[in-house]
């Protein structure tokens, strides 16, 4: 992967958890953060593993600014609620979303990086 400034989606805490070597990666390599819609995410499947592993890297807080893009890619594309707060994140903060859904495949705008190919 080339330098970049990501926002790691759920998808990628998850599987930073379960140890995947992509995501061990990418982690020791690249500038990762994330956002509170993903630790809430993560907080409801009964986590926090994960985001201790992003370390003292940033998280990201939710704002009114997030919350009108938010609404904005709902209103356009019909994503889950949840993917348009974590896509507004990126998209606000010119960052690289770095996921495994490709629901993020139907927002405009929004850089993605695609780490595993399954």
């Amino acid at each position: 992967m080339t330098e970049k400034n990501f926002l790691a989606d759920t998808s990628f805490l998850i599987d930073l958890e379960a140890e995947r070597p992509e995501a061990i990666e990418i982690i020791a390599e690249e500038n990762v953060s994330t956002g509170t819609p993903s630790v809430f995410e993560l907080q409801k499947l009964g986590s926090n593993e994960n985001i201790q592993q992003i370390g003292d890297r940033w998280i990201h807080e939710f704002t009114v600014e997030d919350a009108a893009k938010a609404s904005e890619i709902f209103r356009k594309t019909n994503v889950n609620s949840m993917d348009c707060m974590i896509a507004a994140q990126a998209i606000n903060r010119d960052l690289t979303l770095l996921t495994a859904d490709t629901d993020f495949n139907k927002i405009e705008d929004l850089k993605t990086e695609y780490y595993r190919d399954d």
